[in-house]
């Protein structure tokens, strides 16, 4: 942003698009992904706002999408070969994956997501959700903010994933054969 900011500044007219991810709102993912997520909304939210408040004629919107059929979950493929491997996965990992795995297959088509940031440029619209089921995790997560309630899993199972005793069930299990 540092970069092209100034020249889409002077464009006279240009949209900016961040990508962060539900669990930019809503974590539980693995703490470093959330970590960098909620930073990417930090960021957009703050540009967003600097934008409007100098009447700048950039227009900003956040991306905040949930299970998107990609590549996202094979990321080792970019591991450098030069660099030490990375460490398996470890048993509880690997059952969790697999429920990720399965999550992002039966995601959305990434040729939807681009149609709807299409149209939040198009609006001048911040937010793109396109994956609105996991919006009402997100809402009650900010209720129990409101609440002052500390944070707590959710009783309700992240769409798309199963239900959290069951990925529990799952990993005690996966710990118990890798034990024996």
């Amino acid at each position: 942003m540092q970069t092209f900011l100034p020249h889409l500044i002077a464009s006279g007219s240009a949209h900016i698009v961040n990508t962060a991810s539900i669990a930019g709102l809503y974590p539980g993912f693995s703490p470093p992904y959330d970590a960098s997520k909620h930073a990417v909304v930090a960021l957009t939210e703050g540009l967003h706002n600097a934008m409007t408040a100098t009447g700048l004629p950039v227009g900003v919107s956040c991306l905040c999408p949930g299970w998107i059929r990609t590549k996202i979950a094979e990321s080792t493929r970019n591991w450098p070969n030069d660099k030490a491997p990375l460490a398996p996965l470890d048993a509880a990992s690997e059952v969790v994956m697999k429920h990720v795995r399965r999550a992002i297959d039966e995601g959305m088509q990434p040729a939807a997501v681009a149609d709807q940031v299409v149209s939040a440029v198009r609006e001048n619209r911040y937010w793109v959700f396109p994956n609105p089921e996991f919006l009402d995790v997100v809402i009650q997560r900010w209720h129990s903010i409101a609440d002052h309630l500390d944070p707590a899993p959710s009783s309700e199972p992240i769409p798309g994933m199963p239900p959290r005793d069951q990925i529990i069930t799952e990993v005690i299990a996966a710990l118990s054969d890798g034990a024996s």
